[in-house]
């Protein structure tokens, strides 16, 4: 739900500013996904599978707040990512929305964005923690794996240098700040050094 929210608002965020938005497309588009998002909660109310939580509303609100303050103090953005890093589970297809034993959040400190780094090779690389969890959906259940949750720390790549910062093969695009974009929000698998061993 934190993610979620954290990605609505951000791509909200940067269709208000590009249709002309001034200083408060942050907030505007915080103030938006919130609603959805609240929307949504209000119709899995309904639902015999899932119910109206408030846990998940304080996680929407923390993603929402997250993305704004992203965008409002200045050089986060450059320094901090919150993202998805998504590989099908065994016995699974492609679903990166609701498989979650494939999914893993994690916070990227990019060394691109510190001074004493911008013109260093380290700035291809970030800090990372994350976190996952398994056995705790349905059909985890039914496989009768064990409820985990675990937190990891890692040294990752960072893909929107490599390919589309200064140098990069691909620095001089149209597609250039699309796939700047995609890498502030997704993490691709087996890019990382991380205390779990996995992906």
């Amino acid at each position: 739900h934190a993610f979620s929210t954290y990605l609505v608002t951000g791509l909200l965020t940067d269709r208000i500013v590009a249709n002309g938005g001034g200083s408060g497309a942050a907030i505007t588009a915080g103030l938006l996904s919130m609603g959805l998002m609240t929307a949504v909660e209000i119709v899995d109310g309904f639902s015999v599978d899932h119910g109206f939580a408030r846990e998940d509303m304080v996680m929407n609100a923390l993603g929402a707040g997250f993305s704004v303050l992203r965008s409002t103090m200045p050089g986060l953005k450059e320094k901090l990512d919150f993202r998805l890093q998504y590989f099908p589970s065994p016995g699974s297809s492609f679903r990166p929305l609701s498989d979650y034993m494939g999914q893993r959040y994690l916070l990227a400190v990019k060394l691109a964005g510190f001074e004493t780094f911008e013109q260093t090779p380290l700035r291809y690389f970030e800090v990372q923690g994350g976190y996952f969890a398994r056995g705790f959906s349905k059909q985890e259940k039914l496989l009768n794996l064990d409820r985990d949750r675990e937190f990891y720390v890692g040294v990752g790549f960072n893909f929107g240098e490599i390919l589309f910062g200064s140098g990069g093969p691909f620095a001089d695009t149209r597609a250039a700040p699309y796939g700047r974009k995609v890498f502030e929000y997704v993490q691709p698998p087996f890019s990382a050094f991380t205390t779990d061993n996995r992906r």
